[in-house]
């Protein structure tokens, strides 16, 4: 059984979910964009991707929450399909996914590739190589494309991520639709428990990290 936007996970549901209390998983909304993106920055400083694309370990935190508060807020929240995770007031973690069908040009691509190019600045390159192999990668059936899901580093590990992706999923089943995300190895076996199967690999430069294709079909 998934969790329902605004259910409180509490230390008296399974560890599956999350260990601590007082933790709500719900839509996210406008006012949880600054949250969102500050969080994100923190938990992907580390991610090997995210290295490679933006080497310049001073300028990556500013860098990275400038992208992702695009993301988020031409990408995510106006299509109804982010969910947060907050616990006494802060978000800890989030899912940004995309709808099966929507357009990836829209009326909202000019303002997040503006947003987008001033955070990146001299990264802009290896995004955009980054993002056109991704693009190439995408199943050609209807499917829900996980675009970002992200932990604070001070909450990993304690079901937050879970509970987030048993949100998401809930839609996606309720839909009878596939799933897909692209994610490094370090992440597979996450994905695997959730029932996630490896399809193949995006096609990246030789010098940034693998990034496997990952498929799931309604149970």
């Amino acid at each position: 059984m998934g969790i329902p936007h605004g259910l409180v996970v509490s230390a008296a549901r399974p560890r599956a979910y999350a260990e601590f209390v007082d933790t709500v998983v719900r839509a996210a909304t406008e006012e949880n964009i600054p949250q969102i993106a500050a969080m994100m920055a923190r938990a992907f400083d580390a991610d090997p991707v995210m290295r490679w694309a933006v080497p310049r370990a001073e300028s990556r935190p500013r860098r990275l929450a400038g992208v992702y508060r695009a993301i988020v807020q031409h990408e995510g929240v106006p299509f109804g399909a982010t969910d947060a995770a907050v616990s006494e007031g802060a978000v800890v973690g989030a899912a940004v996914w995309r709808p099966p069908g929507r357009r990836l040009i829209g009326r909202h691509a000019v303002p997040f590739a503006l947003a987008a190019g001033w955070a990146l600045g001299p990264s802009i390159p290896r995004m955009v190589t980054m993002g056109r192999r991704v693009f190439a990668a995408y199943p050609a059936q209807p499917h829900w494309y996980l675009q970002l899901l992200a932990v604070d580093p001070v909450v990993q590990r304690r079901g937050v991520g879970t509970a987030l992706m048993v949100a998401g999923l809930d839609r996606v089943d309720a839909e009878r639709m596939l799933a897909y995300l692209e994610t490094t190895s370090g992440n597979l076996a996450f994905y695997e428990r959730l029932g996630f199967r490896v399809s193949g690999e995006v096609r990246m430069p030789r010098s940034s990290p693998r990034q496997f294709r990952l498929l799931r079909s309604t149970p």
